[in-house]
């Protein structure tokens, strides 16, 4: 099991058996990398064992308090403090914690192990209950798979889940009977316990009735921000930046210069493609913070093979920008230990398009979606200028409109630029703007919940009914986990709902998962800055005016730190981080996937329906614009399903 994590941590390795109990553990040294901090780590009193994967950010300040109770440390790592601390104050020591982890616990003294995740979700942690009443648990599922007396099994009842959201909801896998613990979650497992996860915290994502002014919010944005990145910066090795050139990297790197007082190392990934490349936009940003600035280029040839990219996700995945986070993630581990990241921006400021589109779908008037409809289908070879046009004359219309909150809210339509319409969810392209209005338009008709649904999901659920060759129900069951998060958020505003579903479904299901195996296949530890839980509940208690105002996102963002970007990044269109995957799929690429998927003998036709997927990805004339992220999706199913169980994939290049 520890062999198969080795990437995890290359640097040194530990295993502890003690009767009914054993651990391991494969470290990567950030901070204190003596032998003083070797991990499985054992309390001063010999009760609790103990091991980790991630950081404590705020370990020096439970450190202290530890030290007046009398506990004498023996190292400077989090590791100890963790020990000691759940020695001085049992589970509570888990609400104390700031910072990224999965952490076992092992109480000798009760006979009792804790499993624990972090709050965001940034850390993995699966397990697996044994027919004995036993558990085995993993940061990754290929460590259980490593035990063939396991006898781990594949679920494809998860299909079509997966075909839905691009992952599978938790705390199910594609493994059956292997759990993920979801994020603030804990489970325990004893002699005389039901092991139940149980959560432990919850984001506080609903405007308070007293909230400061605005600048008073600035002012204690700025200073959180501050004291973050201070936080995770405290590492005993060589540290460096992921550099996008948006708001969210520019903010956490241009702190990070005025607080280290020397030289950081960035990275960043562009693509050949004008339309999403971001390489000169982080070049800009680097050369303004003064960083040594490393950054590549990525074409079709860069490509790592799919088989690869799926081991290290232990299943197929539908986010394709797991590409260029790979190719970065291992850029940037040839010279650094440790990256921070903006990750978690976009939830906790509202960056997304999709909360500005889904306010404003709350008041659009029939006729309005019904236009959008219409536009939706005009076919993708219009003239990009004409679209625009278009566009604009619907926007106009709004002026005859007698209700002044419909005239506010479609008058936008008459002054966006192209640049921004392409920017909505979905789009690269003139196409992409096309299907993206349509797909806003159609959404309109139904409850936020289901329209959230309808823009973020892969094959929608009627797609799906017939996609789908057995249990044509199971994407439409699975939609359950979708509203979860808008019942919990009761009677909030239509933002408050979308930041809270977004920061408990897409966040830590795709997003992070993405960055924890990307980074972790090249030993390189990812910190977001942003994700921290008292910035998360200090943004969460503003209103929403003080995140979106008309049509821009991210407004405190904007004007707490417009003074540290570089000139420009201000007015920087959002780019979504990825490949372009229309020109890759319908040129070069196209022999390997139409390879893969093409052929009656694949193995997806086994659970989908051929003439479905012939219709859907291949016909003459298609304005399905998401066929390349769907044919993406297939072809990482079609892989892991060719993959007969337990085999040995190729490991890191």
């Amino acid at each position: 099991m520890a062999q198969a994590l080795n990437h995890r941590g290359p640097d040194a390795s530990g295993i502890w058996c003690g009767g009914e109990i054993g651990l391991a553990h494969t470290r990567l040294k950030i901070l204190d990398p003596s032998d003083r901090a070797a991990q499985p780590m054992q309390s001063a009193s010999e009760r609790t064992r103990l091991t980790f994967n991630g950081a404590i950010y705020n370990h020096r300040g439970i450190r202290k308090g530890l030290e007046h109770r009398g506990v004498r440390f023996r190292s400077h790592s989090d590791t100890e403090v963790l020990v000691e601390g759940y020695d001085e104050y049992g589970e509570s020591i888990v609400d104390r914690l700031e910072g990224m982890f999965a952490i076992a616990i092992w109480d000798a003294a009760r006979s009792r192990l804790l499993l624990v995740r972090d709050r965001a979700g940034e850390k993995p942690l699966f397990f697996l209950r044994l027919p004995n009443g036993g558990v085995a648990f993993a940061s990754e599922i290929k460590a259980l798979l490593a035990v063939p007396a396991l006898e781990i099994t594949r679920d494809l009842e998860q299909i079509g889940p997966f075909l839905l959201y691009g992952y599978v909801p938790p705390p199910l896998t594609f493994y059956k009977d292997v759990e993920q613990l979801p994020p603030a979650h804990m489970v325990s497992f004893g002699r005389r316990e039901v092991a139940r996860p149980r959560r432990y915290w919850r984001a506080s994502i609903a405007p308070s009735r007293r909230y400061p002014s605005y600048n008073e919010a600035r002012e204690e944005l700025r200073s959180r921000v501050q004291d973050v990145v201070r936080d995770r910066l405290d590492v005993d090795v060589p540290v460096g930046a992921f550099l996008s050139g948006g708001l969210d990297s520019s903010t956490v790197v241009g702190v990070a210069t005025r607080l280290l007082g020397r030289t950081l190392r960035t990275f960043s990934v562009g693509v050949d493609d004008p339309g999403m490349d971001e390489s000169n936009d982080a070049r800009l940003s680097a050369s303004h913070f003064g960083t040594v600035h490393e950054q590549l280029v990525v074409t079709y040839r860069d490509m790592p093979s799919v088989e690869l990219l799926v081991h290290h996700y232990d299943g197929p995945f539908a986010d394709s920008s797991a590409i260029p986070t790979y190719l970065v993630s291992k850029l940037a581990g040839t010279f650094v230990k440790a990256v921070l990241t903006g990750d978690g921006g976009d939830e906790i400021f509202a960056g997304y398009p999709r909360f500005v589109g889904g306010a404003l779908m709350e008041h659009l008037p029939r006729w309005a979606a019904s236009a959008g409809g219409w536009i939706g289908r005009i076919p993708s070879f219009v003239h990009r200028d004409r679209v625009q046009e278009m566009v604009h004359e619907l926007g106009r219309r709004a002026a005859a409109l007698k209700r002044p909150v419909e005239r506010s809210l479609l008058h936008w339509l008459a002054v966006l630029p192209m640049e921004t319409l392409l920017a909505l969810p979905g789009t690269a392209e003139v196409g992409g703007v096309l299907e993206a209005i349509g797909r806003l338009a159609a959404a309109a008709r139904h409850p936020l919940p289901r329209r959230m649904l309808h823009w973020s999901s892969i094959f929608s659920v009627e797609a799906l009914q017939t996609l789908l060759v057995r249990d044509r129900h199971a994407a439409a069951d699975a939609a359950c986990f979708n509203d979860a998060p808008f019942s919990d958020a009761g009677e909030q505003s239509p933002l408050a709902r979308m930041l809270l579903h977004n920061f408990e479904t897409y966040l830590p299901q795709d997003l992070l998962v993405k960055v924890d195996r990307c980074s972790m296949a090249a030993s390189l530890e990812a910190r977001s800055p942003l994700l921290d839980s008292g910035l998360i509940d200090f943004m969460g208690q503003l209103p929403d005016s003080y995140k979106i105002n008309a049509l821009t996102s991210k407004r405190i963002l904007r004007d707490t730190f417009a003074d540290v970007w570089a000139p420009g990044t201000l007015y920087r269109p959002k780019r979504g981080f990825g490949v372009p995957l229309e020109r890759w799929f319908s040129g070069p690429l196209r022999k390997q996937l139409t390879e893969a998927l093409r052929p009656s003998s694949a193995e997806i036709y086994r659970h989908l329906d051929r003439q479905v997927v012939e219709r859907l990805l291949w016909s003459e004339g298609s304005q399905n614009r998401l066929r390349w992220h769907q044919a993406w999706t297939l072809w990482t199913l079609e892989v892991w399903l060719r993959q007969s169980h337990g085999a040995r994939l190729p490991e890191a290049a």
